[in-house]
């Protein structure tokens, strides 16, 4: 039975839908979960609600989040980036990051160290230092966005120091 957290779109904004099923999406701490039953979690009331804005930090990219639109009457076939990881079942597919990693202190020595602050950049859901910081070394952050996430980061009192 679900513990009774309200609703939560995985993919942040309500005008997004999962697109990539199938693609595994592993949260800290979480065992890999297909997109499809994150987004079932997250609709069925298994997601706290403090939970809710950090995970889409992680679905947005690797579960394909696009705005919901109707079908062609012929779908043309996309093939999501995949690379393959093993694992002691078989080989997992996971979505590929697009860019770069982001120093998102702002240099490659420091690291968060006050990973629960929230971080708020306009025009996005707050997000965990600690995602902010996934999201940078796995890539997921454009090179826009990384030129400037580093005020955010310090406004919310990540705490970089180095490592």
């Amino acid at each position: 039975p679900s513990p009774g957290f309200p609703f939560c779109n995985v993919c942040g904004d309500l005008t997004l839908r999962v697109t990539l099923l199938d693609t595994l999406v592993a949260l800290p701490d979480q065992n890999p979960i297909s997109c499809r039953d994150f987004e079932l979690a997250g609709v069925r009331g298994f997601i706290p609600m403090e939970a809710c804005p950090s995970v889409a930090a992680f679905a947005l990219v690797t579960c394909g989040c696009t705005v919901a639109t109707p079908a062609p009457s012929t779908p043309a076939p996309t093939l999501p980036t995949l690379t393959a990881a093993p694992t002691a079942g078989g080989v997992t597919a996971t979505a590929a990051p697009v860019n770069a990693n982001c120093d998102v202190c702002g240099d490659p020595n420091l690291r968060i160290t006050v990973p629960n602050n929230i971080v708020n950049i306009p025009g996005q859901l707050p997000i965990t230092c600690l995602n902010v910081q996934l999201a940078g070394d796995l890539g997921f952050l454009t090179a826009d966005v990384c030129l400037g996430i580093e005020e955010f980061v310090n406004m919310a009192g990540c705490g970089c120091m180095p490592m």
